[in-house]
């Protein structure tokens, strides 16, 4: 015991639910490992199968596959001393758990389950609370903590009073614009709280991007020590470290918990760095690359208006293309002018795509509304919801049938912020293949746009400043007779700095409306009126509830903050639920 240990912190490529290729992956970065001199090698949770299946699991085929993975892990690790930690999906009498195997010249030492289940993953695995398991080699103790489990301390304490000096921690989170940042700090805690190492790993962003994109982040900490950190969305591959698995005594006192702070905008909180920025910007960017290679598409179409959220979509699918090494052409921006598109939002939108060298096509949709209102018989003159929403319709038609020509796939631009109101066309704006917007609040795009202008500077920042300087609009109604935009948004809905906080409060915090009335007058006193606040609080309410069955039929799209509205598995919610017994709370006030 106590030998100088080196071990590989390896974040296989993932082809989801095929296990023989993510076994290739495997068994090469297990050779690799050893030609290096390490003698563990570490592999994210569920790493044979892909951890983002879903109901995939209960299909025999998949589940039964942990045999045969066994047998070829055997071979790669055969003639080695190699320790191998691999997640894979372990069925024994009939119950499927989301276990790590331990292999070593061949043999497998035994199985580690995992304890604390999402809800999600209480639908396929069951967890097992039996007593702590070590797994005893000739350089260390080693105990597994798989996912969420190395926030259990009390489960920590069992692994380290079972004799463990070494923690693995196999993952699969969702990567945030925060993520690296928190993991690090809890795994510090908890290293420094009990005096041990801990080697944690998370999963390829190979894996499925339906609603986020996983954290390969890998990190090893020795008594709150980072001793080695492979940063997230790189090229992937093998982190080395090497330490010694000595035990201190730790200090096993819990920190007192620091006063709660009230972030005026919760999506940039305050004290942040331009890396949050680019975070953001690089899980969008993976999310996209992962489902065009997954669709095996060759463009991407978007709509582009010369607004905030399609300027922000286009921005990151740039990154994308040049992350793929994809020619920027085969970014199809349209736009589309009609009744209330303006000469400052048209000149932008094609300005900023031929500074950024993709391809810009204007389509003019008026003849077609028109054609389309004698078709109904709606008179055009009446510039209600069915003037308006057709305008939508027709644009979301043409981004569709361009994609089937150009073998694409269509971006959705739309913002969480707008989801949350229902401030989207159904089958209009509100569709599309992939949403790369769908979990960045309004205030958030503002500023990713504005990094952005600061990062690439010249020309294309003077367009994007511009941009944000624009009224937020959808252009649908007619402009006034200065030719400038009549239609803004935050004059119909409310200013989305206040929504942006009643939503971050109620979906996140799960505070009451009366709680987040209070919060909001006291952290906006020197911008709204309490009136203010109860106004657009009841409007949020009672948008947000009206406005479910829209969100209950988003498309795909990556998490990229820690607040995401998507049916598959963040929010569910009922889209006929009543606002009035929220809304009560409010009257009484």
């Amino acid at each position: 015991m106590n030998k100088l240990i080196k071990a590989a912190l390896a974040a296989n490529e993932i082809s989801v639910a095929n296990a023989s290729e993510n076994l290739k992956s495997i068994t090469d970065m297990i050779k690799e490992s050893a030609e290096n001199g390490a003698n563990i090698v570490v592999f994210p949770e569920l790493s044979v199968t892909g951890y983002s299946c879903g109901d995939l699991f209960l299909n025999s085929k998949l589940t039964d596959v942990w045999a045969d993975a066994l047998n070829e892990i055997a071979q790669a690790t055969f003639d080695s001393s190699v320790i191998a930690f691999i997640g894979l999906p372990i069925k024994i009498d009939g119950s499927l758990y989301d276990c790590v195997a331990v292999m070593n010249k061949g043999e497998l030492l035994g199985f580690a389950p995992k304890r604390n289940l999402s809800y999600a993953e209480k639908r396929i695995f069951v967890s097992d609370n039996d007593p702590a398991i070590v797994f005893e080699t000739d350089d260390a103790l080693y105990g597994v903590a798989i996912g969420d489990d190395i926030l259990d301390a009390d489960y920590c304490r069992e692994l380290k009073k079972a004799g463990a000096t070494v923690i693995i921690n196999p993952y699969a989170s969702a990567m945030t614009a925060t993520f690296e940042t928190e993991k690090k700090a809890q795994v510090k805690y908890l290293t420094e709280l009990l005096g041990l190492t801990v080697l944690s790993v998370g999963a390829s962003p190979t894996e499925s991007t339906t609603d986020y994109v996983c954290a390969d982040y890998a990190v090893a900490i020795k008594n709150g020590e980072v001793i080695a950190e492979r940063k997230a969305l790189t090229d992937g591959g093998i982190c080395y470290a090497e330490f010694k698995p000595t035990v201190s005594k730790g200090n096993n006192t819990e920190k007192p918990s620091a006063s709660e702070k009230i972030e005026k905008n919760p999506f940039i909180p305050e004290g942040i760095t331009d890396d949050y920025f680019e975070n953001c910007l690089k899980i969008q960017s993976y999310g996209l690359m992962k489902r065009m290679t997954a669709a095996h598409a060759k463009t991407a179409v978007l709509g582009i208006s010369g607004g905030l959220d399609s300027t922000l979509a286009l921005l990151a699918a740039v990154r994308t293309f040049d992350l793929m090494g994809k020619d920027r052409k085969d970014i199809i921006c349209v736009t589309m002018p009609c009744f209330g598109t303006t000469k400052r939002t048209k000149s932008n939108a094609i300005k900023m795509c031929e500074e950024l060298g993709v391809d810009i096509r204007e389509i003019n949709i008026g003849k077609a509304v028109l054609q389309h209102f004698e078709d109904i018989g709606h008179d055009p003159s009446v510039t209600d919801v069915t003037y308006e929403n057709s305008q939508a319709r027709e644009r979301t038609q043409i981004l569709m049938d361009l994609s089937n020509r150009y073998n694409g796939l269509v971006i959705g631009t739309g913002d969480m912020s707008e989801l949350a109101l229902g401030w989207a066309t159904y089958n209009g704006d509100h569709m599309s293949m992939y949403g790369l917007n769908a979990s960045i609040t309004k205030t958030l795009v503002r500023a990713l746009v504005d990094y952005e202008a600061r990062r690439l500077g010249g020309a294309i920042a003077d367009i994007l400043i511009d941009v944000i300087g624009t009224p937020v609009s959808p252009e649908l109604l007619p402009a006034d007779n200065d030719g400038k935009i009549a239609q803004k948004t935050e004059d119909l809905v409310g200013p989305y700095e206040l929504h942006d906080f009643f939503l971050y409060h109620f979906i996140k915090e799960h505070r009451s409306p009366k709680e987040i009335y209070a919060l909001a007058c006291s952290v906006f006193e020197n911008e709204y009126r309490p009136e203010t606040v109860l106004k657009w609080l009841k409007a949020f309410i009672r948008r947000f509830f009206i406005s479910q069955f829209k969100r209950s039929c988003i498309p795909d799209g990556p998490r990229v903050t820690n607040l995401s509205l998507s049916p598959r598995g963040s929010l569910s919610m009922p889209s006929d639920a009543s606002f009035a017994f929220f809304m009560k709370e409010l009257e009484n006030l």
